[in-house]
């Protein structure tokens, strides 16, 4: 069990040999700590908040000097965690960094754990639950605009939805509690409509956010995305050229890939889970080829984008047809080959069975520039909000919630006595308030913040 009245301390730059290091201290001893460590008059005599030094870094213990640098001084409450924090700044050499960590804990400060710097952030009132757990989501984003999402959220976007909610909830508790104490108003039926209206209302919002929540997750984990076609149409060619690099084995024989190859790509600003599938054929298999085939289907139908690849030499067949018949609904039939000559029945061909089509060259890479937008184009549109919830625990809590707040509204709608439909609507009241925070118990907070960073 911990204090948030420790002074804590921990270093905050990747463990690895860096041009720049920082060793963060946080608490009510941070001040202290620091004019112990690093040698300047001014510090020693005068800090003052949001204010640069340069001098010694030194270990108090013996008096070795262990490097020159910047300490940077951040005064409660105007700072990351609200205490007072004092960032030393060295040279970025990964044992120098532990050695002053470790003299910093000589001096009084205790090694911080995982996310304990957001944590007291949280705890002291500068961010709300959704926005500790934004700071991860823009630590691990994995795109553009994956960091963009947990940015909105981060500012307080998911706060401020959740928050409104709220209030509009506790403005329906409170028409309940004036029917109650003071019946002889006989406003029941008219109460019962408002509420009936109110909470509607409320579940149509919940649900927009909802709906945006499959984004949320291709932001987070990244378009599922299979690579599929028949036997030597280029699918290990493709991947490779998506990833710039020959991770998949290419040769002429036909069956090559036998079992499923999971890698990670960016593509422009989205990031692409691609699997490399073995090539989708009947005929005499052996038992390796059947099972990678069986796999193969599998992943395909499952998948949010397929890219599907075709021989351009050899043109589409009766069997590509069959395939394409079983895609997800996302699907680019990439025409691979194009920098030899194509067969002439694909000239001038923009839609295979509804879906478009791009010619490429694997070789070279050519045409592979255009899918970048088409891909986004499929997932997200034109002008998109930057805000989704992408959360796991948020997605759950809104869904509780929003069941919560149509049990309330079918339950006036039915005339059930207004008393009773205050059970659901503080239901709905505390599941939003788990999203924020404000409802959560100390076992959800504790796992959050024991998934982050150390040093974070």
């Amino acid at each position: 069990m911990t204090s948030n009245n420790d002074t804590i301390v921990q270093i905050t730059t990747p463990a690895a040999p860096s041009a720049i290091g920082v060793v963060r201290v946080s608490g009510a001893g941070a001040v202290r700590v620091a004019q112990q460590m690093f040698k300047n008059r001014s510090l020693r005599e005068r800090p003052e908040s949001h204010r640069v030094y340069y001098g010694r870094i030194v270990d108090p213990s013996d008096g070795a000097e262990l490097d020159e640098g910047l300490l940077i001084l951040m005064l409660a409450p105007r700072s990351y965690t609200r205490e007072d924090v004092a960032e030393i700044h060295a040279h970025g050499n990964v044992r120098l960094l532990r050695r002053i960590l470790a003299a910093a804990a000589a001096c009084g400060a205790r090694p911080a754990l995982a996310g304990e710097f957001t944590k007291r952030a949280f705890l002291n009132g500068r961010i709300d639950l959704s926005q500790a757990e934004a700071v991860a989501g823009l630590i691990y984003a994995n795109s553009d605009m994956a960091a963009r999402a947990s940015l909105a959220q981060l500012s307080g976007r998911l706060r401020e939805a959740v928050g409104r909610w709220r209030e509009e909830i506790l403005s329906l508790m409170a028409r309940i509690e004036l029917s109650v104490d003071y019946p002889e108003h006989d406003m029941e039926p008219l109460n019962l409509r408002r509420i009936e209206e109110g909470a509607r209302a409320l579940v149509a919002g919940i649900d927009e956010m909802l709906q945006n929540a499959g984004s949320g997750r291709i932001l987070r984990d990244g378009v599922n995305t299979v690579i599929a076609g028949l036997p030597n149409s280029g699918k290990s060619s493709v991947l490779n050229a998506l990833l710039r690099e020959d991770r998949a084995i290419v040769t002429d024989a036909p069956g090559t890939t036998r079992d499923l190859l999971t890698e990670y790509a960016a593509l422009g600003e989205l990031t692409l889970r691609l699997t490399d599938t073995a090539g989708i054929r009947g005929g005499a298999l052996d038992r390796a080829e059947e099972i990678g085939v069986a796999r193969a289907r599998e992943a395909f139908a499952g998948a949010d984008l397929a890219l599907y690849a075709v021989d351009g030499s050899r043109g589409l067949t009766e069997e590509d047809s069959a395939l394409l018949s079983g895609a997800p609904s996302k699907c680019v039939v990439l025409i691979n080959k194009a920098d030899l000559r194509l067969c002439p029945a694909l000239d001038g061909v923009s839609q295979v069975m509804g879906f478009p089509v791009l010619r490429v060259s694997a070789k070279d890479g050519s045409g592979f520039e255009a899918l970048p937008p088409l891909v986004k184009s499929m997932f997200f549109d034109e002008g998109a909000s930057d805000f989704f919830i992408y959360g796991e625990r948020h997605i759950e809590c809104a869904k509780a919630a929003r069941a919560a707040l149509l049990r309330a509204a079918d339950g006036a709608g039915g005339g059930v006595f207004e008393d009773l439909l205050s059970l659901d609507l503080k239901e709905a009241y505390a599941r939003l308030g788990e999203i924020t925070g404000a409802e959560a118990g100390e076992d959800v907070i504790d796992r959050i913040f024991s998934e982050f960073c150390v040093g974070k």
